[in-house]
C-alpha cells in the first residue's frame, strides 16, 4: 500500500510540474476588397472560424494592393508596418500563431493545422477586458497576463500587442471591385502601437497587469456595437506567438442609429433624364433624434444636402423628397444618399448609406467622335461608357494594361501597339450563380449620315476544360431609336 502511494505522489507531483493552460490559436490574414483571389478564399476562410470559434482569436488587416480599399485608408501605417512585419509580397496571407500557412497557395487553413496549433502547450493565460465611455469617445482596457506554470516565465524577448477591431464590417453595397460585403475582425487600431510594449518576468503563478484610461477610439468606427479588443503575446525574434485573448463587443444603453433607403424611381429608357430624388429615413436607435441631414451623392460627387428638424421617435421613419425634379448626365450614374443625426452620435454609419442606384444615360451627338480609353485606370470602366454587369463578376468591361497582371510584359491592346484593352473576365465569372450576360455601351450615340459605316476587327477561340468546350460570346450590335432594340 505504501509503494501504490509513493508512486501516486511522483504521478501527481510530475503532472504539476507540467502544469500547462489552454493556448488558443491567433490567426492573422492579409487581405484586400479589390483581390479577387480574396474573394475566392473567403468563405472557406469565414467557415474555418465559425467552425471553431471557441479556439480562435482573429485579426485581419486589408492592405492597399491590388486595388482600392476603404478599410486599409483607415490606417494606413499600422497596415503596412504589420505587412512589412510579415515580409507580406502577395494577398490573400494567412499567419498562424506568427508562422505563415503553408500549403494550398497559403490561403486555407486545414483542420488539422487548427487542431495542432491550439495543441501546443503554454504557460501563459491572456485576459484582456475593456469598456466604453457614455459618450462613445474612448475606452478603458486592462490586459492581465498570469503564468500557471510552476517556474518563472521569462518574456524578454516578448511584447504585448494590444489592437482594436471591428469583429465584423457589413457594407450595403460592395467597398471594392469584389462581391465582398462583411468583413471579419477588421484591425482599426493598435493601443500599444505595431512595436507594443515590454513585459517583465512573470513569476510562477503571478499575474501582470496592464491597463490603459481613457484611450482614444479609432478614427473611423464602422458600428460601435461591433468594437472589440485583441490582446496577444509575441517573440519578436521569431515572431511565435505565446497566446492570445479577445473581449468581446459591449452593449451600449442608449444610442443613435440612422438608416437610408432609396425611394427614388428612374426610367429605363436611356433618353429620359429627369427623376425625383427621394429616400426614406429611419430610427433604428432606441432614443428619439431631433434633426438629421440628407446628402446625396451621384458618382461619389456631393450634388445635395437638406437638413430635416422633424423628429423621428425609436423605430419610426419618414419619407423625404429633396427636390421635385432633377437632371442626371449621359453615362453611368451611381445615386445613393446619406443619413446623418445632427445633434447625436450614430452608432453605425454604413448603414447610413441607401443602396446605390446604377443607371446609364446616352448622348445624342450629330459629328464624328473618338474614345481614346489610354488614361482610364487599371480596373476602372472607360469614360463615356455605360456598363450593366453583375455585381457577383469581377472586372467585366474594365480597363486593363500589364500592370494588372502577374508576369505579363507585352501590351495588350490594338494588336500590341496599345497599353490599354478592355478585359471580360469569362475565366471568374460565375454563371451559375450570377447574370449570364452584360453589357458595355459608349454613351456617345453618334447619328450617322447616309452612307456611313461601322468597321471593327474580331478573333475568337475557345476553352476546354474538364472535357466541356466554352464559347464564350462578344456580340457587336447598334441601336437606332435609343436603346430600345439593338440589331447585330
Amino acid at each position: 500500500m505504501k509503494r501504490f502511494l509513493q508512486i501516486f505522489s511522483l504521478l501527481l507531483f510530475a503532472s504539476m510540474a507540467y502544469s500547462q493552460s489552454q493556448r488558443l490559436v491567433f490567426l492573422e490574414e492579409f487581405t484586400q476588397a479589390s483581390c479577387p483571389p480574396c474573394e475566392a478564399t473567403t468563405p472557406q476562410l469565414n467557415a474555418a472560424v465559425a467552425a471553431n470559434v471557441e479556439k480562435i482569436v482573429q485579426l485581419r488587416y486589408q492592405v492597399w494592393f491590388p486595388g482600392y480599399d476603404p478599410m486599409y485608408l483607415d490606417n494606413e501605417q499600422e497596415v503596412i508596418d504589420r505587412a512589412t512585419y510579415y515580409d507580406v509580397a502577395g494577398v490573400p496571407d494567412l499567419y498562424l500563431d506568427g508562422k505563415a500557412v503553408v500549403g494550398n497557395d497559403q490561403t486555407i487553413i486545414p483542420q488539422s493545422a487548427i487542431d495542432n496549433s491550439y495543441a501546443v502547450p503554454t504557460s501563459i493565460v491572456v485576459e484582456v477586458t475593456h469598456s466604453l465611455s457614455s459618450d462613445l469617445s474612448s475606452a478603458d482596457i486592462t490586459v492581465k497576463i498570469k503564468n500557471e506554470g510552476l517556474t518563472d516565465y521569462n518574456l524578454s524577448e516578448d511584447k504585448l500587442r494590444v489592437v482594436f477591431v471591428e469583429e465584423d464590417i457589413t457594407y450595403p453595397s460592395p467597398p471594392g471591385s469584389t462581391s465582398i460585403l462583411v468583413y471579419e475582425a477588421v484591425m482599426k487600431k493598435f493601443i500599444t502601437g505595431t512595436v507594443g510594449v515590454d513585459i517583465p518576468t512573470i513569476a510562477a503563478g503571478a499575474t501582470w497587469e496592464q491597463t490603459w484610461s481613457g484611450e482614444s477610439l479609432p478614427d473611423v468606427i464602422y458600428n460601435f456595437k461591433k468594437l472589440a479588443v485583441v490582446a496577444f503575446v509575441q517573440d519578436d525574434s521569431n515572431k511565435s506567438v505565446a497566446n492570445a485573448g479577445f473581449s468581446e463587443p459591449q452593449e451600449i444603453a442608449q444610442f443613435t442609429d440612422l438608416t437610408a433607403s432609396s425611394l427614388t424611381t428612374i426610367s429605363s429608357d436611356y433618353c429620359e433624364y429627369d427623376f425625383t430624388p427621394r429616400v426614406r429615413v429611419k430610427n433604428e436607435g432606441n432614443v428619439t433624434i431631433d434633426n438629421y441631414a440628407v446628402l446625396m451623392y451621384i458618382n461619389d460627387e456631393l450634388i445635395l444636402t437638406k437638413e430635416y428638424n422633424t423628429p423621428i421617435e425609436a423605430g419610426k421613419s419618414q419619407n423625404v423628397t429633396l427636390e421635385n425634379s432633377m437632371t442626371l448626365e449621359p453615362g453611368n450614374s451611381s445615386i445613393y444618399y446619406v443619413v446623418s443625426p445632427i445633434s447625436n452620435q450614430d452608432l453605425s454609419i454604413l448603414n447610413n448609406f441607401s443602396i446605390p442606384i446604377q443607371v446609364g444615360k446616352i448622348d445624342v451627338v450629330t459629328e464624328e467622335f473618338k474614345n481614346n480609353y489610354e488614361t482610364t485606370g487599371n480596373g476602372l470602366y472607360p469614360l463615356n461608357s455605360i456598363v450593366d454587369a453583375p455585381s457577383g463578376a469581377s472586372f467585366i468591361f474594365v480597363s486593363v494594361d500589364n500592370q494588372f497582371f502577374q508576369n505579363i510584359t507585352q501590351k495588350l491592346g490594338g494588336k500590341g501597339q496599345s497599353d490599354k484593352s478592355l478585359l471580360v473576365n469569362f475565366y471568374q465569372w460565375d454563371n451559375s450563380s450570377t447574370d449570364p450576360s452584360a453589357s458595355y455601351i459608349i454613351s456617345d450615340q453618334y447619328v450617322p449620315k447616309e452612307g456611313d459605316k461601322l468597321s471593327f476587327d474580331w478573333a475568337y477561340t475557345t476553352y476546354t476544360q474538364g472535357g466541356t468546350v466554352f464559347s464564350d460570346q462578344l456580340q457587336i450590335q447598334i441601336s437606332e431609336d435609343c436603346g430600345k432594340t439593338f440589331t447585330d
